[in-house]
C-alpha cells in the first residue's frame, strides 16, 4: 500500500511543472556555480603546484559545489514538499484516504518515498557535475562519496521537514 501512494505521488510530482522548473532552476544555478568555481581553480592552478600538499580538485571544486547545493536545496525543498498533505486537505481527498483500509503511517511514508525520489534525481544531477571532471583529472572519491551521502542526508531532513510544514497547513 506504501508503493502505491508513493507511485501516486511519484505520478504527479512528475506531472507538475513546478517540479521540472525547480529541476531546471537548480541545474542552471549549480551549473553556473560549478563552471565558476572550476574556472578559480584554473586560474591558481599554476601556485597549487608549488606547494608540497596542494588541495586538490576535489577541494576547491567539488565540494564547495556540493556545499553550495545544499543552500540552494534548502530553499528549493520546501517549495516540492509544501503541496504533500495541503494539496489533499484543499481538495478533500485527506478524507477519502483517511477512510480507506490505509494506516496514517503508510500515509505518511508513500509521500516521503516518493518525494525522496525526486530528491534522489536532484542529487544524482549535481553528482554528475563533479564526476564529469573524472574524464580530465582525477579526483578523491571517498571525499567526494562522503560529501553526496552528506548532501543525500540532509536532503532526507529537508524533505522531512517540508512533510512535516505539509501537514500543519491547509
Amino acid at each position: 500500500m506504501i508503493l502505491s501512494i508513493a507511485a501516486r505521488e511519484l505520478r504527479s510530482h512528475l506531472l507538475s511543472p513546478l517540479s521540472w522548473s525547480l529541476l531546471a532552476v537548480m541545474q542552471l544555478l549549480l551549473s553556473w556555480l560549478f563552471l565558476a568555481q572550476l574556472e578559480g581553480y584554473l586560474k591558481i592552478q599554476p601556485r597549487l603546484a608549488g606547494l608540497q600538499q596542494p588541495p586538490g580538485v576535489t577541494d576547491l571544486v567539488a565540494l564547495p559545489l556540493l556545499d553550495s547545493a545544499a543552500i540552494i536545496l534548502m530553499v528549493l525543498v520546501p517549495l516540492l514538499s509544501m503541496g504533500l498533505f495541503s494539496r489533499e486537505f484543499s481538495s478533500g481527498s485527506f478524507n477519502l484516504l483517511l477512510s480507506s483500509p490505509v494506516a496514517m503511517s503508510a500515509i505518511v511514508l508513500g509521500k516521503y518515498l516518493a518525494l525522496l525520489c525526486v530528491l534522489g534525481v536532484m542529487l544524482l544531477l549535481v553528482a554528475l557535475m563533479p564526476l564529469s571532471l573524472l574524464l580530465g583529472t582525477s579526483l578523491d572519491l571517498g571525499m567526494l562519496a562522503a560529501g553526496l551521502l552528506g548532501l543525500a542526508l540532509t536532503l532526507a531532513a529537508y524533505g522531512a521537514l517540508g512533510l512535516l510544514l505539509s501537514s500543519f497547513t491547509k
